[in-house]
């Protein structure tokens, strides 16, 4: 903090700056800070059919490099409220209404290319969003979609799990009991869902990650409200 003032306005002015205390830095903000949060349906209209955006990727690597590398890089979330609407494909049929986009293998073949080729300078990773809304039973929807995106390699033997910050668990479950519902979908829970329920039914959904070859290393998260109020 300091002060500046000007003794008079002349042809060679002259200023007095007075310097106060300085204060102590706080902890720097991590290179990757910045990410971008993608719904479903439309990921693949920004990396690229086949993972080949190069104007998205040109963007990252910008950010990657604002600070000095090698570092982690950008993070891109692929869901939000959509990954409550959308379902791996092998669990689809069972669910036809509740399911507004269906995941495949073309999209993790996407997520790969990606990561891997089109925008490897910029060290990018992923937060899958995965289904909670449908159910409270992971292996109705969730579970299966895990599984695809552990097992996901391409040709050249990269994993998509290595790209893979974290797993999310629904999104904004604090409008489940209320959340507006198209026609002929089903209501994402009950109107007397609580927190207490939300914990019991997150803690299932974590356990059946882990069953099914999540390491318990890898970060599985939760609690992304829509409100501060509920």
């Amino acid at each position: 903090m300091f002060n500046l003032a000007l003794s008079h306005i002349s042809a060679t002015p002259t200023a007095r700056v007075e310097v106060g205390s300085i204060l102590t830095p706080s902890a720097p903000v991590k290179p990757n800070f910045v990410g971008l949060s993608i719904e479903v349906g439309g990921v693949l209209d920004m990396i690229g059919e086949r993972g080949n955006s190069s104007a998205l990727a040109a963007l990252l690597r910008h950010l990657y490099r604002a600070t000095s590398p090698p570092h982690a890089g950008p993070t891109l979330r692929l869901g939000g409220n959509s990954a409550d609407d959308s379902c791996w494909h092998t669990a689809a049929p069972a669910h036809a209404q509740a399911c507004g986009y269906i995941i495949g293998d073309a999209d993790l073949a996407a997520y790969i290319a990606f990561a891997e080729d089109t925008a490897k300078e910029a060290n990018v990773s992923y937060i899958i969003d995965t289904n909670f809304g449908l159910s409270p039973d992971p292996h109705a929807v969730a579970v299966p979609h895990v599984v695809a995106v552990l097992a996901a390699r391409d040709a050249a033997g990269h994993l998509l799990q290595d790209r893979v910050s974290a797993f999310e668990v629904g999104n904004e479950m604090d409008l489940y009991a209320t959340h507006f519902r198209q026609p002929g979908k089903p209501q994402h829970r009950n109107a007397s869902y609580t927190e207490a329920e939300y914990e019991v039914e997150f803690a299932a959904y974590v356990a059946a990650y882990v069953a099914v070859g999540l390491s318990p290393k890898r970060m599985i998260q939760g609690a992304t409200y829509a409100e501060t109020s509920h």
